[in-house]
């Protein structure tokens, strides 16, 4: 079994020389894909544009039909790119997130254990000093700020996720006070 080197303080592995190759073929694949559209389709349908609908009538004649249906697949398939695009775009943010997410955990960590070591520093100076004859117990040490114990991910309960609409209303478990209504004096 090979093992990735580490590339950061999260924890991710470099990707093998297996998956490198491929991903760099397709990436490959892909600019030169884009850059021949680009090249190609982008130029002609600016020129089209740019022509007026009469023009076009006359110019395409019994083809305008035809170049109409090839337009048509044209666009619905650069909607179905943009859309994979766009999911795309989203899951890069997902990953940069949780990157993020994972650094600051990281950084967190390192932090309480820096800490941690400098109040254990702080307790054996203080330890190693004598103390007074009188017996009296040393006062308990308080932690410094910012060494105190932060709850993990695994302690703190999952994040709710907002779902564009209001929690229902608890219904409390406790008997409400009933205020006394006034009874209807009998009309004479």
């Amino acid at each position: 079994m090979v093992l990735g080197l580490q590339t950061s303080l999260t924890g991710e592995q470099t990707p093998d020389a297996e998956r490198q190759e491929p991903r760099k073929a397709q990436k490959a694949k892909a600019k030169d894909g884009l850059r021949k559209a680009e090249e190609v389709p982008l130029p002609l349908l600016e020129e089209l544009a740019e022509k007026k609908p009469e023009d076009l009538a006359v110019i395409l004649g019994e083809d305008l039909t035809r170049h109409v249906k090839v337009i048509g697949k044209l666009y619905s398939q650069v909607q179905l790119v943009r859309n994979l695009l766009s999911k795309a775009q989203g899951i890069q943010r997902v990953m940069e997130a949780d990157l993020n997410r994972k650094a600051l955990e990281v950084q967190r960590e390192a932090e309480e254990a820096k800490g941690k070591a400098v109040a254990e520093a702080e307790t054996e100076d203080n330890s190693a000093t004598p103390q007074k004859k009188t017996g009296a117990k040393p006062a308990a040490k308080k932690a410094a700020p910012g060494t105190a114990s932060k709850p993990t991910a695994e302690a703190r309960p999952a994040a709710r996720t907002t779902t564009g609409r209001k929690a229902p209303a608890r219904k409390s478990t406790e008997a409400k006070p009933v205020a006394k209504t006034a009874e209807a004096a009998p009309i004479k």
